[in-house]
C-alpha cells in the first residue's frame, strides 16, 4: 500500500467537478454543515487546507459570500485552476509549515488529510491557525475494504474508519463533536468495481491501461448514471437532514473544535 508521489491530475479533476454526481453532492453536504456551522458570524474568517481546483470553496463563497476566504493549496496547477473560478485570496503553502495568519473561525480539509504520511503532525499544525472554539470540518475516504489501485495513484496513505479519524483528532488536542460516515449508497458498488477491476488487470484484462487511466475512468458516467446516482444521493442527503447516521459509506465528514 505504497502510495504513488506523483502530482494529483488536476485538470482530469477540474473537467468533473462540476457535472460529476460525487463532486455535486459533496459540496452539497459540506455547504450544508458549514453554513450550519457559521450561521450565527457575520463575516467568518474561513480558510480552505489543499483547495486543490477550487471547487468546495467556491461553493462556501456562494453560500456565505460575506465570508473572509483564503484557499490554500501546495500544487500551483491546482492555482491556476482555482484562480479560473474564484476572487477570494490564493496561497501556495505546506500543511506541514502554515503561514502566520490572524486565526480562522472554520478550516476546512477536503478529502486532504490521507494524502499526508504524518496526519497527527498536520492536524497540530492546522489547530495553531484556529480560534479557541474554531471548528475544523473535513473529509476523507472510509474503510480499508475499498483500497485500491485508485487509492494508491492518488498518493493515499490510508482510507480511515470512525476510529481511526478519531483518534488522530483527538492526538492532535482537537474535541470531535461529529464523526459519520456518508455516500452509503456507493459502497457496494464501488467495492465491486474495483476488485473486479483489480482482479481483470491482473489477468490481463485490461490492456494497456496503466493504473491512472483506470482510476480517470471513474469519473467518466453517462448523464443516465450521473442522474441516477445523483438521485439516490440525495435520499441519503435528506436522511442527514433529518439527523440520522449512515452505519457506514464511502467517505467519513467530521467536525472538530479548537478547545484553547
Amino acid at each position: 500500500m505504497t502510495p504513488n508521489t506523483e502530482k494529483p491530475d488536476f485538470n482530469s479533476l477540474f473537467s468533473a467537478e462540476d457535472n460529476h454526481f460525487w463532486f455535486r453532492y459533496r459540496n452539497k453536504i459540506l455547504g450544508d454543515n458549514v453554513s450550519n456551522l457559521l450561521k450565527d458570524h457575520k463575516n467568518p474568517r474561513i480558510l480552505e487546507l489543499g483547495c486543490g481546483n477550487g471547487n468546495v470553496i467556491n461553493e462556501i463563497q456562494k453560500r456565505i459570500p460575506s465570508a473572509i476566504l483564503i484557499g490554500s493549496e501546495l500544487h500551483e496547477e491546482g492555482l491556476v485552476n482555482a484562480r479560473c473560478r474564484l476572487n477570494c485570496e490564493l496561497v501556495q503553502a505546506d500543511i506541514y509549515n502554515l503561514p502566520n495568519w490572524k486565526p480562522f473561525d472554520l478550516i476546512g480539509l477536503f478529502d486532504v488529510l490521507e494524502h499526508l504520511p504524518d496526519d497527527v503532525k498536520a492536524l497540530k499544525e492546522i489547530r495553531k491557525s484556529l480560534k479557541p472554539g474554531g471548528k475544523l470540518v473535513l473529509t476523507v475516504p472510509a474503510s480499508m475494504k475499498l483500497w485500491s489501485y485508485v487509492d494508491e495513484v492518488a498518493g493515499h496513505y490510508i482510507r480511515y474508519s470512525s476510529d481511526t479519524l478519531k483518534k488522530s483528532l483527538v492526538n492532535a488536542g482537537f474535541i470531535v463533536q461529529k464523526n459519520d460516515p456518508f455516500m452509503s449508497p456507493l459502497f457496494p458498488a464501488m467495492w465491486l468495481v474495483r476488485n473486479l477491476t483489480q482482479v481483470k488487470k491482473k489477468l490481463g484484462f485490461t490492456g494497456n491501461k496503466d493504473p491512472r487511466t483506470l482510476a480517470n475512468e471513474e469519473f467518466r458516467v453517462s448523464s443516465f448514471m450521473n442522474f441516477t446516482m445523483g438521485t439516490i444521493l440525495g435520499f441519503e442527503g435528506k436522511l442527514l437532514d433529518m439527523g440520522l447516521r449512515m452505519p457506514f459509506g464511502t467517505s467519513i465528514l467530521a467536525i472538530a473544535e479548537n478547545p484553547d
